[in-house]
Protein backbone atom coordinates (compact mmCIF):
# COMPACT_ATOMS: atom_id res chain seq x y z
CA UNK A 1 0.00 0.00 0.00
CA UNK A 2 1.50 3.67 -1.07
CA UNK A 3 2.13 6.51 1.48
CA UNK A 4 -0.90 8.03 -0.26
CA UNK A 5 -3.61 5.30 0.03
CA UNK A 6 -2.29 4.74 4.08
CA UNK A 7 -3.08 8.05 4.37
CA UNK A 8 -6.61 7.41 3.11
CA UNK A 9 -6.54 4.68 5.63
CA UNK A 10 -5.38 7.29 8.76
CA UNK A 11 -8.22 8.88 7.52
CA UNK A 12 -10.81 6.30 8.65
CA UNK A 13 -9.19 6.04 11.87
CA UNK A 14 -9.44 9.57 12.21
CA UNK A 15 -13.42 9.35 11.49
CA UNK A 16 -14.09 6.37 13.83
CA UNK A 17 -12.37 8.33 16.65
CA UNK A 18 -14.72 10.96 15.68
CA UNK A 19 -17.95 9.39 15.71
CA UNK A 20 -16.85 7.17 18.77
CA UNK A 21 -16.35 10.20 20.79
CA UNK A 22 -19.99 11.46 19.48
CA UNK A 23 -18.79 14.12 16.88
CA UNK A 24 -21.98 14.42 14.42
CA UNK A 25 -21.68 12.33 11.98
CA UNK A 26 -22.00 14.74 8.68
CA UNK A 27 -19.05 16.88 10.41
CA UNK A 28 -16.96 14.18 11.13
CA UNK A 29 -17.23 13.34 7.38
CA UNK A 30 -17.01 16.51 5.94
CA UNK A 31 -14.07 17.21 7.85
CA UNK A 32 -12.05 13.90 7.05
CA UNK A 33 -12.68 14.31 4.02
CA UNK A 34 -11.62 17.82 3.72
CA UNK A 35 -8.30 16.83 5.55
CA UNK A 36 -7.49 14.17 2.85
CA UNK A 37 -7.92 16.63 0.23
CA UNK A 38 -5.56 19.25 2.02
CA UNK A 39 -3.09 16.56 2.63
CA UNK A 40 -3.02 15.38 -0.77
CA UNK A 41 -2.69 18.96 -2.44
CA UNK A 42 -6.26 18.06 -4.55
CA UNK A 43 -8.33 21.19 -5.08
CA UNK A 44 -11.14 21.24 -2.03
CA UNK A 45 -13.54 23.36 -4.46
CA UNK A 46 -14.17 19.79 -5.54
CA UNK A 47 -16.10 18.81 -2.53
CA UNK A 48 -19.32 20.93 -3.45
CA UNK A 49 -18.96 19.93 -6.70
CA UNK A 50 -19.33 16.55 -5.66
CA UNK A 51 -22.49 17.32 -2.95
CA UNK A 52 -24.42 19.32 -5.33
CA UNK A 53 -24.46 16.75 -7.84
CA UNK A 54 -25.47 14.20 -5.02
CA UNK A 55 -28.38 16.38 -3.96
CA UNK A 56 -29.27 17.23 -7.44
CA UNK A 57 -31.73 14.85 -7.47
CA UNK A 58 -35.36 14.01 -7.92
CA UNK A 59 -34.91 10.73 -5.50
CA UNK A 60 -33.77 13.09 -2.75
CA UNK A 61 -37.24 14.41 -2.25
CA UNK A 62 -38.65 11.00 -1.68
CA UNK A 63 -36.64 11.01 1.93
CA UNK A 64 -38.88 14.04 3.34
CA UNK A 65 -42.21 12.74 2.09
CA UNK A 66 -41.29 9.24 3.41
CA UNK A 67 -40.17 10.76 6.66
CA UNK A 68 -43.54 12.08 7.05
CA UNK A 69 -45.20 9.27 5.83
CA UNK A 70 -43.94 7.91 8.80
CA UNK A 71 -44.32 10.37 11.76
CA UNK A 72 -47.87 10.60 10.60
CA UNK A 73 -48.35 6.98 10.21
CA UNK A 74 -46.53 6.14 13.80
CA UNK A 75 -48.44 9.57 15.59
CA UNK A 76 -51.43 8.14 14.10
CA UNK A 77 -51.11 5.14 16.52
CA UNK A 78 -51.00 2.51 13.56
CA UNK A 79 -48.89 0.06 15.68
CA UNK A 80 -51.97 -0.35 17.94
CA UNK A 81 -54.39 -0.79 14.64
CA UNK A 82 -52.17 -3.16 13.73
CA UNK A 83 -51.48 -5.10 16.66
CA UNK A 84 -55.35 -5.14 17.39
CA UNK A 85 -56.56 -5.86 13.97
CA UNK A 86 -53.80 -9.19 14.00
CA UNK A 87 -54.65 -10.20 17.34
CA UNK A 88 -58.43 -10.21 16.44
CA UNK A 89 -57.40 -12.25 12.92
CA UNK A 90 -55.27 -15.13 14.97
CA UNK A 91 -54.92 -14.30 18.39
CA UNK A 92 -57.12 -17.29 19.09
CA UNK A 93 -54.77 -19.64 17.66
CA UNK A 94 -52.62 -21.81 19.56
CA UNK A 95 -49.56 -19.86 20.25
CA UNK A 96 -51.77 -16.99 18.21
CA UNK A 97 -51.03 -13.69 20.35
CA UNK A 98 -47.14 -14.41 19.55
CA UNK A 99 -48.05 -14.60 15.77
CA UNK A 100 -50.27 -11.88 16.04
CA UNK A 101 -47.29 -9.68 17.62
CA UNK A 102 -44.78 -10.49 14.71
CA UNK A 103 -47.23 -9.89 12.00
CA UNK A 104 -48.26 -6.47 13.40
CA UNK A 105 -44.28 -5.98 13.43
CA UNK A 106 -44.08 -6.82 9.40
CA UNK A 107 -47.00 -4.89 8.66
CA UNK A 108 -45.40 -1.85 10.87
CA UNK A 109 -42.32 -2.49 8.58
CA UNK A 110 -44.13 -1.02 5.67
CA UNK A 111 -45.36 1.81 7.46
CA UNK A 112 -42.30 3.44 9.39
CA UNK A 113 -38.94 4.30 8.58
CA UNK A 114 -37.55 3.78 11.57
CA UNK A 115 -36.60 0.34 13.15
CA UNK A 116 -35.76 1.94 16.39
CA UNK A 117 -39.38 3.45 17.02
CA UNK A 118 -41.34 0.45 15.40
CA UNK A 119 -39.54 -1.71 17.99
CA UNK A 120 -39.80 0.46 20.87
CA UNK A 121 -43.76 1.31 20.34
CA UNK A 122 -44.74 -2.19 19.49
CA UNK A 123 -43.04 -4.28 21.76
CA UNK A 124 -44.23 -1.40 24.34
CA UNK A 125 -47.60 -2.58 23.27
CA UNK A 126 -47.40 -6.65 22.89
CA UNK A 127 -44.75 -7.77 25.54
CA UNK A 128 -47.10 -7.15 28.67
CA UNK A 129 -49.35 -9.45 27.04
CA UNK A 130 -46.90 -12.01 25.98
CA UNK A 131 -45.13 -12.27 29.38
CA UNK A 132 -48.35 -12.92 30.98
CA UNK A 133 -49.46 -15.49 28.49
CA UNK A 134 -46.89 -17.76 29.55
CA UNK A 135 -44.46 -16.94 26.26
CA UNK A 136 -41.01 -17.70 27.52
CA UNK A 137 -38.98 -14.71 27.90
CA UNK A 138 -36.03 -15.60 25.31
CA UNK A 139 -38.15 -16.21 22.50
CA UNK A 140 -40.34 -13.17 23.66
CA UNK A 141 -37.23 -10.91 23.58
CA UNK A 142 -35.91 -12.46 20.00
CA UNK A 143 -39.13 -11.98 17.81
CA UNK A 144 -40.04 -8.67 18.81
CA UNK A 145 -36.27 -7.17 18.81
CA UNK A 146 -36.01 -9.19 15.50
CA UNK A 147 -38.76 -8.63 13.58
CA UNK A 148 -38.47 -4.48 14.63
CA UNK A 149 -35.52 -4.43 11.91
CA UNK A 150 -37.51 -5.19 9.31
CA UNK A 151 -38.56 -1.80 8.39
CA UNK A 152 -34.66 -1.66 7.82
CA UNK A 153 -35.86 -4.17 4.45
CA UNK A 154 -38.71 -3.05 3.85
CA UNK A 155 -39.84 0.27 1.81
CA UNK A 156 -39.58 2.73 2.82
CA UNK A 157 -36.72 1.80 3.62
CA UNK A 158 -34.71 4.60 5.22
CA UNK A 159 -31.15 2.58 4.61
CA UNK A 160 -31.63 1.92 1.24
CA UNK A 161 -32.23 5.33 0.53
CA UNK A 162 -29.77 6.80 1.52
CA UNK A 163 -27.34 3.96 0.62
CA UNK A 164 -29.03 5.19 -3.38
CA UNK A 165 -27.85 8.60 -2.63
CA UNK A 166 -24.54 7.50 -1.87
CA UNK A 167 -23.45 4.95 -4.60
CA UNK A 168 -25.58 6.76 -7.22
CA UNK A 169 -27.85 4.33 -7.49
CA UNK A 170 -31.53 4.57 -8.31
CA UNK A 171 -33.52 4.57 -5.08
CA UNK A 172 -36.41 3.20 -6.49
CA UNK A 173 -34.50 -0.34 -7.53
CA UNK A 174 -33.08 -0.34 -4.06
CA UNK A 175 -36.60 -0.21 -2.26
CA UNK A 176 -38.16 -2.86 -4.61
CA UNK A 177 -34.84 -5.16 -4.30
CA UNK A 178 -35.28 -5.01 -0.40
CA UNK A 179 -38.97 -6.90 -1.18
CA UNK A 180 -37.95 -9.97 -1.67
CA UNK A 181 -35.96 -10.66 1.10
CA UNK A 182 -37.64 -8.53 3.32
CA UNK A 183 -40.58 -11.00 2.97
CA UNK A 184 -38.54 -14.03 2.66
CA UNK A 185 -37.75 -13.13 6.19
CA UNK A 186 -40.56 -12.08 7.47
CA UNK A 187 -42.34 -15.58 6.41
CA UNK A 188 -39.71 -17.80 8.28
CA UNK A 189 -40.69 -15.05 11.70
CA UNK A 190 -44.12 -15.92 11.13
CA UNK A 191 -43.06 -20.09 10.80
CA UNK A 192 -40.94 -19.71 14.04
CA UNK A 193 -43.89 -17.52 15.50
CA UNK A 194 -46.52 -20.30 14.75
CA UNK A 195 -44.43 -23.53 15.56
CA UNK A 196 -42.88 -22.25 19.16
CA UNK A 197 -45.68 -20.21 19.85
CA UNK A 198 -47.82 -23.36 19.81
CA UNK A 199 -45.10 -25.15 21.45
CA UNK A 200 -44.51 -23.02 24.55
CA UNK A 201 -48.30 -20.87 24.13
CA UNK A 202 -51.21 -21.73 24.59
CA UNK A 203 -55.23 -21.57 22.92
CA UNK A 204 -56.76 -18.14 23.90
CA UNK A 205 -59.93 -16.98 23.69
CA UNK A 206 -61.65 -15.21 21.09
CA UNK A 207 -62.10 -11.49 21.57
CA UNK A 208 -65.81 -11.03 22.04
CA UNK A 209 -67.69 -10.62 18.88
CA UNK A 210 -68.26 -6.68 18.99
CA UNK A 211 -64.22 -5.71 20.13
CA UNK A 212 -62.95 -8.33 17.13
CA UNK A 213 -65.53 -6.98 14.98
CA UNK A 214 -64.47 -3.29 16.39
CA UNK A 215 -60.77 -4.36 15.69
CA UNK A 216 -60.86 -6.17 11.73
CA UNK A 217 -63.06 -2.99 10.67
CA UNK A 218 -60.59 -0.84 12.36
CA UNK A 219 -57.45 -2.20 10.79
CA UNK A 220 -58.85 -1.99 6.85
CA UNK A 221 -58.16 1.35 5.90
CA UNK A 222 -54.40 0.66 7.03
CA UNK A 223 -54.07 -2.28 4.68
CA UNK A 224 -55.91 -0.47 2.08
CA UNK A 225 -53.10 2.06 2.02
CA UNK A 226 -50.41 -1.02 2.11
CA UNK A 227 -52.55 -2.12 -0.60
CA UNK A 228 -52.73 0.51 -2.97
CA UNK A 229 -48.83 1.76 -2.05
CA UNK A 230 -47.73 -1.82 -3.25
CA UNK A 231 -49.55 -1.65 -6.46
CA UNK A 232 -47.87 1.24 -7.50
CA UNK A 233 -44.69 -0.02 -6.41
CA UNK A 234 -44.69 -2.69 -8.48
CA UNK A 235 -47.63 -1.83 -11.05
CA UNK A 236 -46.74 1.59 -12.28
CA UNK A 237 -43.81 3.37 -13.84
CA UNK A 238 -43.36 5.72 -10.65
CA UNK A 239 -39.96 7.06 -9.38
CA UNK A 240 -39.21 7.20 -5.37
CA UNK A 241 -40.46 10.68 -5.18
CA UNK A 242 -43.63 10.32 -6.43
CA UNK A 243 -44.05 7.22 -4.36
CA UNK A 244 -43.29 9.10 -1.26
CA UNK A 245 -45.65 11.95 -2.57
CA UNK A 246 -48.25 9.71 -2.59
CA UNK A 247 -47.83 7.73 0.32
CA UNK A 248 -47.55 11.20 2.48
CA UNK A 249 -51.02 12.73 0.83
CA UNK A 250 -52.61 8.78 1.57
CA UNK A 251 -50.95 8.45 5.20
CA UNK A 252 -52.96 12.67 5.76
CA UNK A 253 -56.02 11.34 3.98
CA UNK A 254 -56.41 8.13 6.52
CA UNK A 255 -54.83 8.93 9.64
CA UNK A 256 -56.55 12.53 10.13
CA UNK A 257 -59.81 11.86 7.46
CA UNK A 258 -60.78 8.40 8.40
CA UNK A 259 -59.56 7.75 11.99
CA UNK A 260 -59.20 11.18 12.96
CA UNK A 261 -56.50 10.38 15.60
CA UNK A 262 -54.20 13.78 14.41
CA UNK A 263 -55.26 16.91 14.47
CA UNK A 264 -54.97 18.69 11.35
CA UNK A 265 -52.88 21.91 13.70
CA UNK A 266 -50.49 19.41 14.22
CA UNK A 267 -49.85 18.35 10.51
CA UNK A 268 -47.32 21.23 10.55
CA UNK A 269 -45.57 20.04 13.68
CA UNK A 270 -44.89 17.07 11.36
CA UNK A 271 -44.04 18.22 8.66
CA UNK A 272 -41.47 20.30 10.36
CA UNK A 273 -39.71 17.03 12.12
CA UNK A 274 -39.60 15.84 9.05
CA UNK A 275 -37.83 18.31 7.37
CA UNK A 276 -35.03 18.74 10.10
CA UNK A 277 -34.82 14.68 10.07
CA UNK A 278 -34.55 14.67 6.13
CA UNK A 279 -31.94 17.58 6.50
CA UNK A 280 -29.94 15.71 9.41
CA UNK A 281 -29.92 12.86 7.14
CA UNK A 282 -28.96 14.77 3.63
CA UNK A 283 -26.10 16.42 5.49
CA UNK A 284 -24.46 13.34 6.26
CA UNK A 285 -24.66 12.02 2.90
CA UNK A 286 -23.03 15.07 1.78
CA UNK A 287 -20.45 14.33 4.36
CA UNK A 288 -19.96 10.88 3.03
CA UNK A 289 -19.55 12.08 -0.87
CA UNK A 290 -17.11 14.64 0.65
CA UNK A 291 -15.17 11.53 2.14
CA UNK A 292 -15.18 9.49 -1.01
CA UNK A 293 -13.73 12.08 -2.58
CA UNK A 294 -11.34 12.80 -0.30
CA UNK A 295 -10.38 8.78 -0.10
CA UNK A 296 -10.08 9.08 -3.77
CA UNK A 297 -7.91 11.23 -3.97
CA UNK A 298 -5.68 9.51 -1.74
CA UNK A 299 -5.85 6.24 -4.08
CA UNK A 300 -7.31 4.19 -1.05
CA UNK A 301 -9.97 2.47 -3.52
CA UNK A 302 -7.28 1.44 -5.64
CA UNK A 303 -5.46 -0.43 -3.09
CA UNK A 304 -8.74 -1.91 -1.67
CA UNK A 305 -9.37 -2.96 -5.44
CA UNK A 306 -5.67 -4.35 -5.88
CA UNK A 307 -6.10 -6.38 -2.41
CA UNK A 308 -9.11 -7.48 -3.54
CA UNK A 309 -8.05 -9.19 -6.72
CA UNK A 310 -5.68 -10.71 -5.13
CA UNK A 311 -8.38 -12.70 -2.93
CA UNK A 312 -9.62 -16.23 -3.76
CA UNK A 313 -12.56 -15.57 -4.79
CA UNK A 314 -15.73 -13.45 -4.30
CA UNK A 315 -17.13 -15.42 -1.53
CA UNK A 316 -14.06 -14.90 0.55
CA UNK A 317 -14.65 -11.17 0.03
CA UNK A 318 -17.97 -11.29 1.17
CA UNK A 319 -17.25 -13.29 4.56
CA UNK A 320 -14.60 -11.09 5.45
CA UNK A 321 -17.16 -8.10 4.83
CA UNK A 322 -19.35 -9.67 6.47
CA UNK A 323 -16.61 -9.81 9.90
CA UNK A 324 -16.16 -6.72 9.39
CA UNK A 325 -19.63 -4.87 9.81
CA UNK A 326 -20.46 -7.25 12.90
CA UNK A 327 -17.25 -5.66 14.43
CA UNK A 328 -17.34 -2.22 13.67
CA UNK A 329 -20.80 -2.51 14.83
CA UNK A 330 -19.86 -2.59 18.50
CA UNK A 331 -18.03 0.98 17.37
CA UNK A 332 -20.39 2.83 15.14
CA UNK A 333 -24.27 3.45 15.16
CA UNK A 334 -26.17 1.67 11.94
CA UNK A 335 -26.29 4.87 9.78
CA UNK A 336 -22.24 5.77 10.14
CA UNK A 337 -21.69 2.05 9.46
CA UNK A 338 -23.72 2.26 6.52
CA UNK A 339 -21.87 5.13 4.82
CA UNK A 340 -18.27 4.66 5.96
CA UNK A 341 -18.16 0.90 5.35
CA UNK A 342 -19.87 0.15 2.06
CA UNK A 343 -19.31 3.11 -0.02
CA UNK A 344 -15.13 2.55 0.32
CA UNK A 345 -15.66 -1.01 -0.42
CA UNK A 346 -17.83 -0.37 -3.55
CA UNK A 347 -15.17 -0.20 -6.24
CA UNK A 348 -13.24 -3.47 -4.72
CA UNK A 349 -16.90 -5.30 -4.91
CA UNK A 350 -17.51 -3.90 -8.57
CA UNK A 351 -14.13 -5.51 -9.64
CA UNK A 352 -15.04 -8.37 -8.21
CA UNK A 353 -18.45 -8.29 -10.52
CA UNK A 354 -20.82 -7.54 -7.83
CA UNK A 355 -23.69 -5.75 -8.13
CA UNK A 356 -23.91 -2.66 -6.18
CA UNK A 357 -27.83 -3.05 -5.84
CA UNK A 358 -27.58 -6.64 -4.31
CA UNK A 359 -24.64 -5.66 -2.54
CA UNK A 360 -26.54 -2.79 -0.93
CA UNK A 361 -29.49 -5.34 0.66
CA UNK A 362 -26.97 -7.95 1.45
CA UNK A 363 -24.98 -4.88 4.29
CA UNK A 364 -28.95 -4.19 5.27
CA UNK A 365 -29.16 -7.61 6.41
CA UNK A 366 -25.46 -7.59 8.32
CA UNK A 367 -26.80 -4.20 9.69
CA UNK A 368 -30.03 -6.09 11.22
CA UNK A 369 -27.94 -8.96 12.63
CA UNK A 370 -25.35 -6.02 14.12
CA UNK A 371 -28.78 -4.47 15.70
CA UNK A 372 -29.85 -7.52 17.91
CA UNK A 373 -26.04 -9.21 18.30
CA UNK A 374 -25.33 -8.91 21.67
CA UNK A 375 -24.12 -7.19 23.91
CA UNK A 376 -24.67 -3.85 22.53
CA UNK A 377 -27.61 -4.38 19.69
CA UNK A 378 -29.47 -1.51 19.65
CA UNK A 379 -32.28 -3.25 19.04
CA UNK A 380 -31.94 -6.19 21.68
CA UNK A 381 -30.87 -3.26 24.37
CA UNK A 382 -34.22 -1.67 23.80
CA UNK A 383 -36.12 -5.01 24.29
CA UNK A 384 -34.46 -5.72 27.16
CA UNK A 385 -34.91 -2.39 29.13
CA UNK A 386 -38.49 -3.04 28.63
CA UNK A 387 -38.44 -7.14 29.44
CA UNK A 388 -35.93 -6.32 32.63
CA UNK A 389 -33.98 -9.28 30.96
CA UNK A 390 -30.84 -11.61 32.34
CA UNK A 391 -27.87 -11.69 30.08
CA UNK A 392 -28.78 -15.33 28.96
CA UNK A 393 -32.11 -14.56 27.82
CA UNK A 394 -30.71 -12.05 25.51
CA UNK A 395 -28.39 -14.72 24.23
CA UNK A 396 -30.95 -16.65 23.34
CA UNK A 397 -33.38 -14.23 22.56
CA UNK A 398 -31.02 -13.30 19.51
CA UNK A 399 -29.98 -16.35 18.21
CA UNK A 400 -33.98 -16.69 17.57
CA UNK A 401 -33.57 -14.36 14.82
CA UNK A 402 -30.32 -14.19 14.01
CA UNK A 403 -30.73 -18.10 12.38
CA UNK A 404 -33.73 -16.86 10.21
CA UNK A 405 -31.78 -13.89 9.25
CA UNK A 406 -28.76 -16.26 8.76
CA UNK A 407 -30.73 -18.14 6.26
CA UNK A 408 -31.71 -15.22 4.38
CA UNK A 409 -28.96 -14.08 3.71
CA UNK A 410 -27.64 -17.53 2.11
CA UNK A 411 -30.48 -17.52 -0.29
CA UNK A 412 -29.49 -13.64 -1.44
CA UNK A 413 -26.38 -14.88 -1.83
CA UNK A 414 -27.43 -18.21 -3.83
CA UNK A 415 -30.67 -16.94 -5.44
CA UNK A 416 -30.79 -13.31 -5.31
CA UNK A 417 -33.72 -11.11 -6.67
CA UNK A 418 -35.55 -13.78 -8.26
CA UNK A 419 -38.55 -13.73 -6.27
CA UNK A 420 -41.22 -15.05 -8.91
CA UNK A 421 -38.59 -17.16 -11.12
CA UNK A 422 -37.13 -13.25 -12.79
CA UNK A 423 -34.86 -10.73 -11.63
CA UNK A 424 -36.14 -7.91 -10.18
CA UNK A 425 -35.82 -5.02 -13.05
CA UNK A 426 -31.96 -5.52 -12.56
CA UNK A 427 -29.95 -8.76 -13.01
CA UNK A 428 -28.78 -8.69 -9.62
CA UNK A 429 -26.66 -12.14 -9.69
CA UNK A 430 -22.88 -11.15 -9.02
CA UNK A 431 -21.20 -11.87 -12.46
CA UNK A 432 -18.29 -13.47 -10.50
CA UNK A 433 -20.21 -17.27 -9.33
Amino acid sequence: MTADAMTGLGGLFLLVSLLLMRMPAALGLLAVGLALMLLSGAPVGGIPAVILATLDRQDVLAIPLFLFFSHVMVKGAAADTLLRFSQALVGHWPGGLLVAAVAASVLLGFVTTSGVAATAALAALAMPGLLAAGYPRWLVLGLMAGSGTLTLLLPPSMPLMMLGLVMDQPVGDLLIAGVYPGLLLSVLLLIMACVLGARFGRRHKKMPAPRRREALIGGVPLLLLLGVLVSFAFFADLAAAQLAAIAATLAVLVICGVYRRLPLRQLADTAFESAVGAASLLAIAAGAKALLLGLSVTGFPGALVDLATGLPGVAVFIVLLSLLVIVLAFLLDGLGLLLVVLPVLLPAALVLGLDPVWLAVYFVLLLQAALVLPPSGLNLLIIQGLARSQPAEITEGAAVFLVPLALVALVWCLWPGLPFGEPVILTLVPTAW
